[in-house]
């Protein structure tokens, strides 16, 4: 879409200038979450580690992100519950990304396969 990559047709819309695209604003709030390993630390700290990572569930796009935006993100615990098999659980966390501004971006939610260590 040019919304995303000709800044002379950008001028021209509401946003004024590029925004980036939802998949790009997905990848980049979720690697803020998950850069430096933050999530299979956290897990490790009560003995689990990451088995697989099932999907993404509920997730909207709040407000636009232009270049130069400066993001965060944070993830909260919603759920950590046994599946039918003793040693796996399924690790449920919601994310959200925050602008410069404060502004929440993005907010989904994660479920990954953990399974207890030894």
């Amino acid at each position: 879409m040019a919304i995303h990559s000709n800044a002379e047709y950008a001028r021209g819309t509401w946003f004024k200038e590029r925004s980036l695209a939802g998949p790009v604003i997905f990848a980049v709030a979720d690697g803020l979450i998950h850069h430096a390993d933050t999530i299979a630390e956290f897990l490790a700290q009560d003995g689990y580690e990451i088995y697989a990572y099932l999907g993404v569930d509920r997730m909207k796009i709040t407000t636009p992100v232009l270049f130069g935006d400066t993001l965060r993100a944070e993830a909260e615990v919603v759920e950590l519950r046994p599946t039918q098999n003793p040693e796996r659980f399924l690790f449920i966390y919601q994310n959200r990304a925050y602008n410069q501004r404060d502004q929440p971006v993005i907010e989904y939610q994660t479920t990954m396969l953990v399974v207890k260590k030894d």
